[in-house]
């Protein structure tokens, strides 16, 4: 009988206790949240129809301006295919302009918000398209994610 009282006293709490840290670091463990979850991240560049000028043999090939890629740990980097003349010393090269900064996912608008922003193109605010969730608006025209291309 004595044992039994002993087992009960030390064993029940000494479980209870095991089992409270258990839950408690199993909460801890678990996967919080961030403002940027459910965010279209990826590489974005501006809609370009291909079918233009298609009749011409000698029309070169359309790239798009700029691309934009938004990462998943809230920081983009926006670049110009074309490059900007640049002094280097007694050479003058050619080289994308290139802007760096973070993005805020705005879930209630669903578009990007990127600060600092200061880019040759305006992409300061960028909805996601009501009808196809793989473009993201600029201006009259889109941002198409690249897999999606």
């Amino acid at each position: 009988m004595t044992s039994i009282i002993c087992y009960m006293k030390i064993v029940v709490p000494l479980t209870f206790l095991l089992t409270c840290l258990g839950s408690g670091f199993a909460l801890a463990q678990a996967p919080q949240k961030s403002p940027q979850s459910g965010a279209p991240t990826g590489t974005y560049a501006p809609y370009v129809d291909a079918r233009k000028d298609v009749s011409s043999w000698q029309t070169p090939v359309q790239t798009p301006p700029f691309t934009l890629r938004l990462e998943t740990n809230g920081t983009y980097v926006a670049k110009t295919t074309q490059g900007v003349p640049t002094m280097d010393g007694d050479l003058v090269r050619v080289l994308p302009e290139v802007a760096r900064g973070t993005w805020r996912w705005d879930v209630e608008k669903r578009e990007f918000r990127l600060e600092p922003g200061d880019f040759k193109f305006y992409i300061k605010r960028l909805p996601v398209d009501t009808q196809h969730t793989n473009r993201l608006v600029w201006g009259q025209s889109w941002l198409v994610r690249e897999a999606d291309k």
